[in-house]
C-alpha cells in the first residue's frame, strides 16, 4: 500500500480529501433531489444522523474527527475540513434560501446565520456520537434544529 500511496501522512490526507469530496457530491446530490428546502435539511440530517449510528460504520464523520484529533495545528487537514464545511454550508445556505423564498421556512432569520447553525448542529452531532450520546438523544438536536427553521 506504501508502494501506492508513499507514507502514512501521504494515504491519510489523500483519504480525507476523498471523503470530503464524496461528502460534499452526497449532500449536494441529497440538496438537488429534494422536493423542497425541508425535506433536503432532513435528509442531510438523517445522512448524518446515519453516518454516526450505522452499525458498520466507525462513530462519526471522518472530517470531525481529524479536526478534533489534530486541531488547528495541521494545517493541511485544518484546510481540508474548512473547504468540506464551507461547502457544506453553501449547499445549506441554497436550501434555506429556497425554503425561505416560497415561504417554507422562517424568514425572521438570517439565511446566513441559519446555514452557519445547521453545519454546528451538524458537526455537533458527530462529536456527541463519538463521545457516546445515543442515536435519541442526537435526533432530538436534529428535530429541534429543523423545528428552529419552521415558518
Amino acid at each position: 500500500m506504501y508502494d501506492t500511496y508513499g507514507d502514512k501522512r501521504t494515504l491519510f490526507i489523500k483519504s480525507l480529501t476523498r471523503y470530503q469530496e464524496a461528502t460534499s457530491k452526497t449532500l449536494h446530490d441529497i440538496a438537488d433531489g429534494a422536493s423542497d428546502a425541508l425535506e433536503g435539511i432532513k435528509g442531510i440530517f438523517e445522512l448524518t444522523l446515519n453516518g454516526c449510528f450505522e452499525d458498520t460504520m466507525p462513530q462519526g464523520c471522518f472530517l470531525v474527527n481529524s479536526i478534533v484529533e489534530f486541531g488547528a495545528e495541521d494545517m493541511e487537514t485544518t484546510g481540508i475540513v474548512q473547504a468540506s464545511m464551507n461547502d457544506n454550508r453553501n449547499t445549506l445556505l441554497h436550501l434555506i434560501e429556497r425554503g425561505q423564498q416560497n415561504g417554507q421556512l422562517n424568514n425572521n432569520l438570517k439565511a446566513d446565520a441559519l446555514a452557519d447553525f445547521l453545519v454546528n448542529n451538524l458537526s455537533g452531532i458527530s462529536i456527541s456520537a463519538k463521545a457516546g450520546t445515543g442515536r435519541e438523544a442526537c435526533e432530538a438536536i436534529a428535530q429541534n434544529a429543523i423545528a428552529i427553521l419552521a415558518a
